[in-house]
């Protein structure tokens, strides 16, 4: 559970400083399903479910070192792009 937290910092932290301004407000974007401008509990458990299924490719209902290693560096190629395409 720890790693997937990580995960999930990981994101933000590798969208740099700039990014970061803003990356609290895209998450309570992201995740407030009501759009009350806040994320309950019941909503951040849904997005961690969700996250846990895209992280869970196989399926199984549990996260192998393998697919924790897969999904970051997924992540880590995705900021690349996104690094690359704002000349970053």
């Amino acid at each position: 559970m720890i790693r997937l937290a990580l995960l999930a910092s990981l994101g933000v932290l590798a969208a740099g400083a700039h990014a970061a301004s803003t990356a609290g407000a895209d998450k309570v974007r992201t995740m407030d399903a009501d759009k009350d401008g806040k994320v309950s509990a019941t909503e951040h458990a849904a997005s961690a479910r969700k996250m846990f299924q895209m992280i869970d490719t196989d399926g199984d209902g549990a996260i192998s070192p393998a697919e924790f290693d897969a999904a970051e560096a997924r992540v880590r190629a995705a900021q690349a792009r996104k690094d690359k395409d704002t000349g970053t």
